[in-house]
Order: C-alpha cells, then structure tokens, then sequence
C-alpha cells in the first residue's frame, strides 16, 4: 500500500508527479505535500497543484494510489 507519508520531503516538494490510481487512470501534477486525515476528514493524502497553480491544492488519497512516480 502506498503511503503519502513516505514522500513528503523538501527534496520531492514542488516535483512533477504521476500518480497511478487504482481505477487504471493516472494523475500528473506539481506535488505540493502531504495532507494527513486529521486535516481533512477524507484521509491521508497527496496535495497536487490545480491546473499549474501551486497556490491551490486538491486532494488525491493514498488509498486511491497504487504506484507513485516522480519526474
């Protein structure tokens, strides 16, 4: 199980990310951080950029993801 946690670092911060989910689909963006579900009721997760805008985040939850890749 992949685990937001894990890539929350300064070094990934600001990274492109691909992110494949488990749907068979996958989502790229600017990764922003890691959002704990004490924070937002829906569950640990990864925070992406909103079309190129990094001052905006949405929400991807780990238990979506099945692999992570960094660009």
């Amino acid at each position: 199980m992949v685990k937001a946690i894990h890539y929350d670092s300064l070094d990934n911060r600001h990274r492109k990310i691909k992110l494949y989910l488990k749907d068979g689909t996958v989502d790229k963006g600017i990764f922003l951080g890691f959002d704990p579900i004490e924070d937002n009721d829906e569950g640990d997760g990864f925070i992406l950029d909103v079309d190129g805008d990094t001052t905006v985040g949405r929400l991807i939850t780990e238990d979506r993801v099945e692999r992570v890749e960094f660009l």
